[in-house]
């Protein structure tokens, strides 16, 4: 085989190889849904919880939204500015005070507005002694150091 035919064949199968990455790679949409997906089996639990996977979970929570990370559900009067760690805090307290809980999301429109940043809405439902539904936009944002979509906002609304 001569050195010219070897090249093309190379680039060939480079070129092939490349194709199959990008098209096996998950699309953003699918990232992001999968992001929210994390979210509620991190909210999630059970009776029987252990402090040390409350503890856990609660921390992966905070990993999961930016340094600075807007946070609104006005008929509980709360409108801030959060970083990681006051995250991990504010899900631990609120998981703290349901003996069990099971978050679903529906009705997601993901919209990826570039390759840095996404628009979310769609309803979420809590469920634990009792059931409820909310309406919710959120905001994500590319990590540059991790490559991972993380919150930047949410606002939660009462579904009436």
């Amino acid at each position: 085989m001569n050195n010219s035919l070897f090249i093309k064949i190379a680039v060939a199968a480079a070129a092939i190889f490349v194709a199959l990455l990008v098209m096996m790679s998950p699309s953003d949409e699918k990232r992001i849904q999968k992001q929210f997906d994390r979210v509620a089996e991190l909210f999630s639990k059970g009776e029987a919880e252990h402090m040390l996977t409350a503890a856990s979970k609660a921390k992966s929570i905070g990993a999961m939204v930016m340094p600075k990370t807007s946070v609104e559900v006005r008929e509980l009067g709360l409108r801030k500015t959060i970083d990681p760690d006051e995250a991990s805090e504010l899900a631990a307290v609120f998981r703290a005070h349901l003996r069990t809980i099971s978050i679903t999301f529906e009705q997601l429109t993901i919209d990826v507005k570039s390759e840095k940043k996404a628009e979310v809405i769609g309803n979420v439902t809590l469920s634990g002694s009792e059931s409820e539904e909310r309406s919710f936009e959120a905001s994500l944002a590319k990590d540059p150091e991790t490559d991972e979509w993380k919150f930047s906002s949410v606002k939660l609304h009462r579904v009436n």
